[in-house]
């Protein structure tokens, strides 16, 4: 009831002011603390967005959340201090939420309902990709409009999915550890990882989806309980635009009762480290990837494979790729052998060349279930795995599903007992071009040397660091940033660790391997089957690797690496990125800069920035108005008669001022009692630091120059409001654009005193109001400050103090917050930083006598 607020608000001005003044302050701080949150938020914000870090959507939705909470908070404490003169806040930041739907909003909504198992020939074509995931969806469209002989099966839908995490509740257990998941933090992801599994894979199914699983297997089977089945993952985005190529769990030889448990394990991948690390790289929501399982005839296949409609590395040769090795395909696909490759010619559909490959076991299915390895026999270490007349009919399947999905196919198949040929998946096949003619040098200087030349290019480009050798997928998590990595095999948990890859190169892998298709999304030089890399390539020694050329040569090979025509990382094509910066184009950007312009409103506030900035603003001109003569000799906020060019307003809460200054309307600071005040003030007012006659609140001829003239010099709004109490000190200082928050208890027991310390804004670009906040980082911390700094927001805290330390401490604050004044329009690198940082402390050090 507005009315009743603003009544009673009237009378508390009336009959009881010192209750209105700490009414107020209550509010006033509780507004400064979600301030201070929101600040905090808005900078981890922007570092995450400028600085690339790879987080879960999750995460950036989540500090979303807490910050429009705390800005609503603020708010309402305004409305609190203020009644009824501040209602439209709430409307305005509903309005700017709702602006920003679009970019909040992962897009897809989680359906729960029926029907959870379909076969793949009824599943309505409208709804393949939603329902049934990319594999499953792809297959069923080559079954219905080629009539391609794909194994018999079904689908357990996405809507299964949403069905299972819902009634088991893991929902909203998935979405809070993804919101604090640190994916370039090996261990938590490992940790998050191993969690999220063990969940998953424990939760049961719900048990109409249990009976939905009985029911379509009986249907598509015939009733047969015998027949073994192949679940395989078919998550939405999964073969679309990414691969997902072996990042999730598939489950060969599953027999009928154990099929609930199997789908459970395919869940369960999703939120595997390399499939968890995959899909946060590539800027996926979590909401996004819906599991479906795709349920399918077991095949004992005598042999398997992958073939490319186009050459994935020379896209514009009209030719056709077929890999193949004996029996079951995964072999190929894990980078464990080198196939023997078929090359067909699109144009006259013949084999123009047969390249053999090398194996030595292949894997087969077992009667226990699952699969086993076995050596190869005599007569098929002598032979490729297929004939022409098989290459030619895969060949002839490419060109067909190439024009039914419009783009050129990457498909798996196999040749099961009887000599028959099965479709097994059918994805986008991922180009890269040859070799771009800028980039490709004939004649490298003669200085460079090659150290190993040779193999074949899994993935084509340049790139360049030190060597890291592993022998194990177990040891991927140590392999450094920009690293080239140098392995045994080209297997698919590299995925994991591609964000950090400059170069692989492998002794063994083929270009049809999982990884393979990873690089290539991923723009990562890769060559494969070079003998002798483990043992030509130290580790450390750092090395270029040329994929187009095939060579790795010593030493960073700056005429290949700078060059403009290599393609460069695709953060910023990503979907996640383009939501994100969106999302803080409503959040960040500052408008209200000047308090007194016509347009700082309620209606002028465009961003989440300007309504933390306009809500703070007010804030502090409520208490400024408790100096008001208004308040007679109550005790409201006194203005300092400051001696240096600030205009300071002090409230006291309890024996901060002294007695004699109740009736003072203007007050010298040495009427200040509070000692942390004092000692602060000795350092602003210290010699050493220069205030031009004149200065209003800063160097406003020096800030005018910067701005473009926007300021209001006679605005009365640039002020700074102090509460003290006997130990207690709260002051909000600014210096122009710069905001400075010191919250301080200075007692006789050292383990409750602390300072903690804000400091952020400035009038340059972020480069420079960053340098400044560094510089006065590397000063506290010299003093026992904990300091951290995220964009241009710094946040430092000292604990555990004696008085006269913690006294000593806050005289050096003063001097430092005195001379940091315009330093963000001085200091344009890092070297700067340093230098100031050095200058300050060895005058600190000469004035106290001492050693810097």
């Amino acid at each position: 009831m507005k009315w009743w607020a603003r009544i009673k608000d009237a009378a508390l001005k009336v009959f009881i002011p010192d209750r209105l003044i700490r009414t107020k302050y209550e509010a006033f701080k509780s507004l400064l603390e979600h301030d201070y949150l929101c600040h905090e938020l808005l900078a981890q914000l922007e570092t995450w967005y400028h600085e690339r870090r790879l987080i879960d959507v999750q995460g950036v939705l989540s500090r979303y959340r807490v910050l429009h909470g705390a800005l609503a908070a603020m708010i309402g404490r305004l409305q609190d201090m203020a009644p009824g003169r501040y209602g439209p806040l709430t409307e305005r930041l509903r309005e700017i939420d709702e602006r920003l739907r679009p970019h909040r909003v992962v897009p897809r909504v989680a359906d729960p309902s029926a029907p959870f198992c379909l076969p793949l020939q009824d599943i309505p074509a409208e709804n393949l990709l939603r329902w049934a995931g990319g594999k499953a969806a792809h297959l069923a469209r080559a079954r219905r409009e080629l009539g391609l002989p794909v194994p018999s099966g079904f689908v357990a839908t996405t809507r299964a999915f949403d069905a299972f995490l819902a009634v088991s509740g893991l929902r909203r257990t998935i979405d809070e550890r993804l919101a604090e998941l640190d994916i370039e933090d090996s261990r938590a992801v490992r940790e998050t990882a191993g969690f999220l599994v063990s969940q998953v894979a424990a939760a049961p199914l719900p048990a109409e989806m249990e009976r939905a699983l009985d029911a379509c297997f009986r249907k598509v089977f015939g009733g047969r309980s015998d027949v073994p089945v192949f679940c395989r993952s078919s998550a939405v985005g999964e073969d679309e635009a990414l691969s997902f190529a072996g990042q999730y769990e598939s489950v060969p030889q599953v027999s009928r009762d154990r099929l609930p448990a199997a789908v459970r394990r395919v869940y369960a991948s999703k939120y595997a480290e390399k499939a968890l690390v995959y899909r946060v790289t590539n800027g996926l929501a979590d909401a996004e990837t819906p599991m479906a399982v795709l349920v399918q005839e077991m095949i004992d296949a005598r042999a398997g494979g992958v073939a490319y409609s186009r050459n994935p590395l020379q896209p514009d040769v009209e030719e056709i790729a077929v890999y193949a090795v004996w029996g079951q395909g995964d072999i190929l696909v894990s980078g464990a052998v080198v196939p023997h490759v078929f090359t067909v010619s699109r144009e006259k559909s013949q084999v123009v060349r047969l390249k053999s490959g090398r194996q030595a076991s292949k894997h087969v299915v077992s009667a226990e279930g699952g699969l086993r390895e076995e050596p190869l026999t005599a007569e098929e270490a002598g032979l490729p795995p297929i004939g022409e007349k098989h290459a030619l009919t895969l060949a002839r399947w490419l060109l067909q599903l190439e024009e039914l999905f419009e783009h050129p196919q990457d498909i798996e198949w196999c040749l099961d007992g009887e000599g028959n040929l099965r479709l097994l998946q059918s994805r986008p096949l991922q180009l890269r071009a040859w070799r771009p003619p800028a980039c490709n040098p004939e004649v490298l200087e003669e200085a460079v040397e090659t150290v190993l030349s040779g193999g074949e290019t899994a993935a084509s480009g340049v790139g360049s660091g030190p060597v890291a050798l592993i022998r194990s997928p177990e040891e991927v998590s140590e392999v450094p940033e920009g690293a080239v990595l140098v392995t045994p095999a080209l297997h698919s948990r590299l995925a994991a660790i591609a964000g950090r890859l400059h170069g692989v190169v492998a002794e063994t892998g083929s270009v049809a391997g999982h990884f393979a298709s990873v690089a290539r999304e991923w723009r990562i030089p890769v060559l494969v089957d070079v003998s002798g890399a483990m043992k030509s390539l130290a580790p450390g020694t750092v090395v270029t690797v040329d994929a187009y050329r095939r060579k790795v040569y010593r030493g960073r090979v700056d005429a290949l690496l700078d060059c403009e025509c290599h393609p460069r990382h695709r953060l910023d094509d990503m979907p996640f990125w383009k939501r994100f910066r969106g999302l803080l184009d409503g959040i960040s950007p500052l408008n209200l800069v000047d308090p007194g312009a016509a347009d700082f409103s309620i209606q002028g506030c465009r961003t989440f920035h300007d309504l933390m900035r306009f809500v703070h603003e007010k804030a502090l001109q409520e208490m400024f108005e408790l100096g008001g003569a208004r308040w007679g000799r109550f005790r409201g906020a006194r203005k300092l008669a400051a001696s240096i060019p600030l205009v300071v307003w002090v409230l006291d809460l309890d024996g901060g001022l002294e007695d004699e200054t109740r009736a003072s309307q203007v007050i010298e600071p040495g009427r200040v009692k509070n000692p942390a005040f004092r000692a602060l003030w000795k350092g602003l007012s210290d010699p050493v630091v220069v205030w031009p006659e004149g200065l209003r609140p800063l160097d406003w001829n020096a800030l005018d120059r910067v701005s473009g003239g926007i300021v209001d010099f006679e605005s009365q709004t640039l002020n700074s409001f102090v509460a003290v109490s006997s130990d207690y000190l709260n002051l909000n200082f600014r210096f122009g654009y710069h905001f400075v928050v010191l919250d301080v208890l200075c007692g006789e027991t050292a383990e409750r005193n602390y300072a903690a310390l804000s400091f952020q804004g400035g009038g340059a670009g972020y480069r420079g109001r960053r340098f400044r906040v560094l510089f006065v980082r590397g000063v506290l911390s010299r003093y026992g400050f904990e300091a951290t700094v995220q964009g241009d927001n710094l946040r430092a805290r000292l604990q555990q103090v004696s008085r006269p330390q913690l006294l000593e401490v806050l005289e050096t604050v003063g001097r430092l917050l005195g001379v940091t004044r315009l330093l963000d329009m001085e200091m344009e690198t890092e070297g700067a930083v340093e230098a100031h940082v050095a200058a300050f402390l060895e005058r600190e050090a000469a004035k106290a006598g001492k050693r810097p």
